[in-house]
């Protein structure tokens, strides 16, 4: 499962997709980074299914990059654009309680 993630960054990355945009549907919110989540995905080899933080990010990941692909964007995108989508991927996933860090 990690190999997806990792796929789907890669492919964000090439778009624009940047750390501020990734840490609106990141569970660890300002702490987190596309490097740090990339290292932690090569490492990890498998999600842990009874924790559904990374699956969840996965999740978001995908249905940013298919909004991206059905929209009639730039490429890269404009300032904003992945932010609105991440915005909204996290209205449509929403964090599980008390897993959203914001410190």
């Amino acid at each position: 499962m990690p190999q997806r993630t990792i796929t789907l960054l890669n492919q964000l990355r090439a778009h624009g997709f940047s750390d501020d945009d990734f840490r609106v549907l990141h569970h660890n919110g300002p702490k987190a980074s596309i490097a740090s989540h990339l290292s932690y995905c090569e490492v990890i080899g498998i999600f842990n299914e009874g924790n559904p933080t990374n699956i969840q990010v996965r999740d978001r990941l995908e249905l940013v990059l298919a909004s991206f692909r059905s929209g009639d964007y730039h490429r890269p995108a404009h300032p904003g654009v992945f932010r609105a989508l991440a915005t909204a991927t996290v209205a449509e996933i929403p964090f599980a309680a008390g897993t959203r860090d914001s410190a």
